[in-house]
């Protein structure tokens, strides 16, 4: 050590700092060292720090100007001993449940530390000792420390370097965030350890990052009116504009997977975060599957487990991670502990991932049997042979009117009175990590059976008259689209809270156009950028860029670091022939009400495909009003919406071009008549 420690500043107790020059933020750190009965020694910075280096166990204050990261260090007599290549247990903690009064700083990972005689250093978020409302951080930083990831992985590669050992990485939920945040970032060789992680802080309860950002950056708090009296959805609105300001690492979904080193991802079935975060996640890697529960990443020393080991987002028991980190501790790869979970653990039903396996092709049919509608899905082969779950709508006249929720089951039986021009079935199977896929079938008129004196006769049932009110064309007055523009153009911040939602027609979207592997994509109407953020975690070397004619939407979208702009179908017209690869629109043209000039611009600009995604009712024109089903009444539908007929339109706008398409439903009022319509030019 190159100072001793008489250098170092001794202070035990409870503290309360504070700093009046900085109003504008919480310089009011709650801090309470006494409950941890450790010695406590203070750093005036981090080069001071790192000089003078962690000699005894205790807790070690890093001042780093009105905030402090707090270190723990235990069993440092095993790194006195010398040993090269010792692991080092480095734990982030995840949420503090029932904080009360309970004050900074918080570790994790002593118990552990002392069963498998492992030495610890510990870290606690900063953060959390700014407000005791705060019950998690995810080490992500604040308005004064928003490098603190980097800060942490300087920490960790001083102390390994200075001890000769390997750091070994561990933490679950928010504390798992930490670890896929900080592991990328060190420089010298880690193993990282999660469950259960979030791996997008937006996309985790808006109670609890209003609560981080509300103590993490407060004037942005202020200015985005992130308060507790706001629906969710208006919070959330506000949080993703304040993440977007932040500068923070706070969505990881995104990123390249090669270089983050070896790490175990542990993910328990039964929790929610398999499907919000694990997915989105793992999804921009490759994998490849080691058994039924575990898989490896094929470029990177990843691999992941999906088990069963409780109810919900529950901790693995204790004595599975003792297991887990003894193996890893000694040597073992994570997909050898992977694989060797799968024989411990026993898990009965198989991980079903498209992306892994190939999705099987899906057949809807539809059949009466016993005067019931039968639905079945027939699924062709699939290289791991495992099936995934069904789900059933029955339609009537476009409209839902019974549905079948996931399951085992294939098929799936409905009731139906009688009534409706057109019966359809739509089949649905999905994986594990939410993954979806879709087929339809049309039932067939029902066989009533009728006896008379004569002769058995076979009849089928009549049709009753549709629910839509749809105006046409013709009946619109010459203000219509300067009218539908100017509403469209006009919605607030609010109106467009559901619009930051990542949602599944995106990923499949997103995959659809992965096919062509293109170098560039545009997308019209692009609202806030939730289906150019899929583009981007699906196609991350691929040039996006989008327009839309409301600013706060787009305003949104450039916090994402999108390249978009505020316009309109005149803009594409200053774009050269072929300038994009392919084009695409999501839900956009049906709320326009002339959008032959839109179509005619976006295959002029598109080298190899338009994608359009848009809602066909059976009839064109304005649809002023439509029966939801949910609500068991007509509605008014949402201003400025209309139906076109798609192909008929390619037909007569873009004669050298074909039109084909699939039903691809969306959760909104009209989303059961969405389409994915695509476009090729003949020449392709």
């Amino acid at each position: 050590m190159l100072t001793s420690l008489k250098n170092l500043q001794k202070s035990h107790g409870a503290e309360l700092c504070e700093d009046a020059t900085l109003p504008s933020s919480p310089t009011v750190r709650l801090c309470d060292y006494d409950r941890w009965h450790k010695p406590v020694f203070t750093y005036p910075s981090l080069d001071v720090a790192l000089e003078t280096g962690f000699p005894r166990d205790g807790i070690y204050r890093i001042l780093i100007g009105v905030e402090s990261i707090d270190l723990m260090i235990q069993g440092s007599e095993i790194l006195r001993a010398g040993r090269g290549g010792q692991p080092l247990l480095v734990p982030f903690s995840g949420a503090v449940s029932n904080r009360n009064d309970q004050r900074a700083p918080f570790f994790s990972g002593l118990g552990l530390s002392e069963a498998l005689k492992l030495p610890l250093l510990a870290v606690s978020d900063p953060t959390m000792a700014r407000s005791g409302d705060v019950s998690l951080a995810w080490y992500a930083g604040n308005d004064h420390l928003p490098n603190l990831p980097d800060l942490i992985a300087e920490i960790v590669d001083h102390f390994s370097e200075t001890f000769s050992c390997k750091p070994l990485l561990i933490g679950g939920s928010g504390g798992g965030f930490a670890v896929l945040s900080v592991l990328p970032r060190l420089r010298l060789r880690a193993t990282g350890l999660v469950w259960n992680p979030q791996t997008s802080i937006g996309e985790y309860g808006a109670s609890a990052v209003a609560s981080y950002l509300r103590a993490a950056f407060p004037r942005s708090a202020d200015e985005n009116g992130l308060n507790g009296d706001a629906s969710d959805e208006v919070q959330r609105f506000s949080i993703q504009a304040i993440l977007a300001e932040s500068g923070i690492d706070h969505d990881l979904t995104g990123r390249e997977k090669a270089g983050i080193g070896e790490l175990l991802y542990l993910q328990n079935r039964g929790d929610w975060h398999l499907l919000k975060h694990a997915g989105p996640y793992l999804r921009t890697a490759t994998w490849e599957r080691l058994s039924a529960h575990s898989f490896r990443q094929k470029q990177g020393e990843m691999a992941c487990w999906f088990g069963k080991w409780g109810t919900g987002h529950a901790v693995p028991p204790k004595a599975m991670l003792e297991k887990i980190l003894a193996a890893l501790a000694g040597g073992n790869s994570a997909s050898q502990v992977a694989v060797l979970l799968d024989d411990k653990e026993g898990v009965e039903e198989p991980l079903v991932w498209f992306d892994v396996d190939g999705a099987p092709f899906l057949t809807a049919l539809a059949e009466w049997r016993d005067g019931q509608v039968l639905a079945r899905c027939e699924l062709g082969a699939s290289k791991g042979g495992y099936a995934p779950e069904s789900a059933f709508y029955l339609l009537v006249d476009g409209q839902r009117v019974d549905a079948r929720w996931y399951s085992n089951e294939p098929c799936a039986c409905f009731s139906h009175a009688g009534g409706g021009d057109r019966l359809d079935v739509i089949a649905f199977i999905r994986d594990s990590l939410g993954n979806i896929r879709t087929a339809r079938a049309p039932v067939p008129p029902r066989p009533v059976i009728s006896v008379s004196e004569e002769a058995i006769q076979v009849h089928c049932v009549g049709a009753e008259p549709g629910a839509h009110e749809i105006r046409p064309a013709a009946t619109f007055p010459e203000s219509e689209a300067d009218d539908a523009k100017a509403y469209w153009s006009s919605l607030d911040a609010a109106s467009h809270a559901t619009y930051t939602k990542r949602q599944e027609w995106s990923e499949a979207l997103a995959k659809e156009l992965a096919r062509h592997s293109p170098k560039s994509v545009f997308e019209f109407g692009c609202n806030a950028g939730k289906n150019l953020l899929a583009m981007r975690d699906r196609m991350p070397n691929t040039l996006l860029a989008g327009v839309d004619v409301n600013r706060a939407a787009v305003a949104v979208a450039k916090g994402f670091g999108l390249n978009v702009q505020v316009s309109d179908e005149s803009s594409l017209k200053e774009l050269a022939d072929g300038a994009f690869d392919v084009a695409f629109t999501v839900s956009v043209l049906d709320h326009l009400p002339h959008p032959e000039v839109a179509l005619k611009e976006l295959a002029r600009i598109s080298r190899i495909a338009v994608y359009l995604l848009e809602p066909w009712l059976g009839d064109e024109g304005k649809v002023v009003r439509n029966y939801n089903r949910a609500l068991s009444r007509d509605i008014e539908t949402t201003p400025y919406s209309y139906s076109w007929d798609y192909q008929e339109l390619v037909k007569r706008t873009l004669p050298n071009w074909s039109c084909v398409s699939r039903p691809m439903p969306l959760p909104t009022n009209l989303g059961l008549f969405y389409f994915l319509f695509e476009l090729v030019p003949a020449h392709a």
